[in-house]
């Protein structure tokens, strides 16, 4: 079922991309946004509708500071060819219209402008759960992704920015998943020592009281350990950065295992750069390492029915993270083998 809906979606985009359907989007955009009223608010619409954030015609002018959604903008032909307006709810007649337009269009200026509007109002009402929700939606790393172009240069730019804001806001000052998101914006950009403070902001605050990041802070913290190791090329504590990863990736308590398992996808660029300067010990330990995280995989991968796994994209990654474990352990034996 999922793997249909995601060719449903490959079909769908495809059509979006068709040329009769470009120059029909293309006239509507260009007729809403003349007004730069219409064009803020259609922008809002649209980066709720990616994030799954509904979104009211109320919540429109307190977010934006208008003083009211006139009947002029919902009986609007353009609006209303994307737009439906039901019980003051407002909704995208098809939500995969809003992702082709913002990934098409060069709008990150526009949309950097609104969420930092956006967030300066949700700090001040972040009391209401609503708000509070939006608050997290809207801050995460993920998400971000989703609402800003990535054919923009500047994207990473504008991601950490929107960061720096919401580090200013009382909301996020002792906020861990604010402070494990900023640190992942942080290792996207490769730097590590200002990613390393965040997460430790995370861990602190998390601390304080019973958090559900908790498990995912420690995978991050895992990440860094290894993406950092790598790229500074730290043959010193190569080995020890890497059993410390191990270990938490390994035991890490996930309801997801393809969390943790995304960062196991490292282990075959640090075998690369690293093994060949190990000691004779931590050698063996790596390969123990390798076969103790294989074991793992297989024995989740052996819980579904092959047909099941066939046809499950998430697994299909494991099963490829599998494969490459078991390359590591056979180029391993083969070098054993070499130096007899």
């Amino acid at each position: 079922q999922k793997r249909c809906v995601g060719e449903i979606k490959n079909v769908m985009l495809d059509v979006l991309k068709s040329d009769y359907m470009k120059k029909k989007i293309h006239k509507v955009i260009e007729e809403l946004f003349e007004n730069n009223d219409l064009k803020q608010i259609t922008l809002l619409i649209f980066i709720c509708e990616i994030v799954a954030l509904e979104l009211t015609l109320s919540d429109i002018t307190l977010l934006l500071g208008k003083q009211s959604i006139t009947t002029s903008f919902t009986r609007n032909n353009s609006i209303r060819e994307f737009l439906d307006f039901k019980r003051n709810i407002v909704s995208l007649k098809s939500p995969l219209v809003a992702y082709h337009i913002i990934q098409s269009y060069d709008f990150n200026d526009d949309i950097e402008r609104i969420l930092r509007k956006v967030l300066l109002v949700l700090n001040s009402h972040s009391s209401i759960n609503k708000y509070e929700n939006m608050l997290r939606m809207l801050i995460s790393y993920s998400n971000l992704r989703l609402i800003f172009s990535q054919k923009d240069s500047q994207v990473n730019e504008q991601i950490i920015g929107i960061y720096e804001l919401g580090k200013e806001l009382s909301y996020h000052e002792k906020n861990p998943f604010f402070w494990l998101q900023y640190a992942i914006a942080r290792m996207e950009i490769k730097d590590y020592k200002t990613a390393d403070i965040y997460i430790q902001n995370a861990t602190a605050y998390s601390e304080k009281k019973y958090n559900k990041e908790l498990w995912q802070i420690e995978i991050q913290k895992a990440r860094l350990l290894l993406e950092q190791t790598i790229q500074e090329n730290n043959s010193i504590q190569a080995y020890k950065n890497f059993e410390q990863a191990h270990n938490i990736l390994y035991n890490n308590e996930t309801p997801d295992i393809h969390y943790p398992l995304r960062q196991v996808t490292l282990y075959n660029k640090y075998y690369v750069k690293f093994y060949d300067g190990f000691s004779s010990d931590e050698k063996r330990m790596f390969l123990w390492y390798c076969i103790e995280m294989q074991k793992k995989i297989q024995k989740y991968l052996t819980s579904f029915r092959n047909s099941e796994r066939r046809s499950r994209e998430k697994n299909k990654t494991i099963e490829g993270i599998n494969k490459m474990l078991e390359n590591i352990r056979k180029d391993i034996v083969k070098k054993d083998e070499f130096s007899k």
